[in-house]
C-alpha cells in the first residue's frame, strides 16, 4: 500500500531513502480514482526498485510552495534528495514508467545498454529494461 506523507515525513523520506522516490500529488477530483489505480500499479510492480508515496492533499499549498508544484495531478521523481524529473497532468502507467527509467541516477550496467542507444557514452539503466519488457507483456 502506498503511504500518504506530510511535508515533514516527505523531507525525512528524501533524506533517508537510497532508492529513487516517486511522489504523486493528487487531489480528490474526478481523476483521482484513475490516477490512484495507476500509481498503485506502479508501486506494486516496482516496489523493490523505487519508493512510491502520495503527498498528503491537506498540505497541498505547502508542497506546492516547497516543490514548485503548479497543479494536480503531478508526479515527481527524486533520487538522493534531488529532483530528477516530473510529470504534470493525467498519467497512465507508461507515462510513469518513462519517468522512472531516466538514467540520471543509475549506475553503469555493462550487460544491457539503454533503449535504442549504441554509443559508448550511454548510461544504461541497471536491470530495468528486463522489467520493462515483462511489464509491457502484462
Amino acid at each position: 500500500m502506498i503511504r500518504t506523507v506530510t511535508p515533514s515525513e516527505f523531507a525525512t523520506l528524501l533524506n533517508e531513502e537510497q532508492r529513487p522516490v516517486l511522489a504523486g500529488c493528487l487531489e480528490n477530483d474526478p481523476l483521482h480514482a484513475d490516477q490512484l489505480t495507476t500509481i498503485l500499479h506502479i508501486e506494486k510492480t516496482f516496489r523493490e526498485q523505487f519508493s512510491v508515496c502520495l503527498l498528503d492533499p491537506e498540505y497541498f499549498s505547502e508542497f506546492a510552495r516547497t516543490y514548485a508544484i503548479a497543479g494536480t495531478p503531478s508526479y515527481l521523481l527524486f533520487y538522493l534528495g534531488e529532483e530528477k524529473t516530473r510529470f504534470i497532468g493525467f498519467a497512465d502507467a507508461l507515462n510513469l514508467l518513462n519517468i522512472l527509467l531516466i538514467d540520471d541516477y543509475s549506475e553503469l550496467d555493462t550487460l544491457e545498454p539503454a533503449f535504442g542507444h549504441s554509443s559508448d557514452t550511454v548510461h544504461p539503466v541497471p536491470c530495468m529494461s528486463g522489467l520493462f519488457r515483462s511489464w509491457k507483456r502484462q
